[in-house]
């Protein structure tokens, strides 16, 4: 997983409203993973199926992108949304919040909707 850590990359695609044209929230995408050998992003999440591998993988992208959020001094009400397959969520729901605090000193809260 070190490789990956060191590799692969997110971007922050911005959310706009359509009405003022101001972001108040960014997406959260993986790049740079022809750097690990892979030729497409899709063909990088296939490969991360094996278990184990995919938590591991959405913990260190969901790390890169709150920092890079902090980092870019983006508003501090400024929503991030992470791409998470809802079957593995709960491999890293528990411990998601604790990770993004200790990475980055933000808080997580659950999508509307979502139990808490």
């Amino acid at each position: 997983m070190g490789e990956v850590r060191s590799k692969i990359d997110t971007a922050l695609q911005p959310i706009a409203d359509i009405r003022n044209g101001t972001a108040h929230g960014f997406e959260a995408l993986a790049r740079n993973t022809r750097a690990l050998g892979f030729p497409s992003i899709p063909k990088f999440f296939a490969f991360s199926e094996r278990p184990g591998v995919r938590a591991k993988v959405d913990r260190i992208l969901c790390a890169k992108s709150a920092a890079k959020l902090v980092a870019a001094n983006k508003p501090s009400n400024a929503l991030l949304f992470l791409n998470l397959d809802r079957k593995r969520v709960a491999a890293i729901g528990e411990t998601l919040p604790a990770l993004l605090k200790s990475s980055v000193n933000v808080t997580c809260r659950p999508p509307r909707g979502s139990p808490a």
